[in-house]
């Protein structure tokens, strides 16, 4: 029995040190957005955490009854960071993952 448990234990104990492992990549891998400037024509100038920068168009969301509020220029400037992306004040929001993917295959279109 003391032998199981002890087993037990170093399983339990590994498990902790994975799941803490994890934890710090998934953090690692999530970009913060840390700066979002918005710009004419409905553009935003983006900067993430890990030093990714570009300009993110939000033309292309206004198709959905979400994104619609953006439409109105006002509003649209005042974007912020906010968690992982960026929000409106009425909590219209856009993920890092997307800004991202959008800045990057923008870029290679250029």
């Amino acid at each position: 029995m003391g032998t199981l448990s002890g087993l037990l234990l170093k399983k339990s104990s590994s498990a902790v040190k994975l799941c803490k492992e994890h934890k710090r990549i998934i953090r690692k891998v999530i970009d913060t957005i840390i700066s979002a400037i918005p710009q004419d024509n409905f553009l935003i100038e983006i900067v993430t955490s890990s030093g990714i920068s570009g300009t993110f168009d939000v033309k292309p969301y206004f198709g959905g009854s979400a994104f619609e509020e953006l439409q109105d220029e006002s509003y649209f400037h005042l974007v912020r960071p906010a968690h992982h992306g960026i929000i409106w004040p009425n909590e219209q929001d856009f993920c890092s993952d997307t800004i991202v993917w959008d800045i990057q295959n923008s870029n290679k279109d250029a």
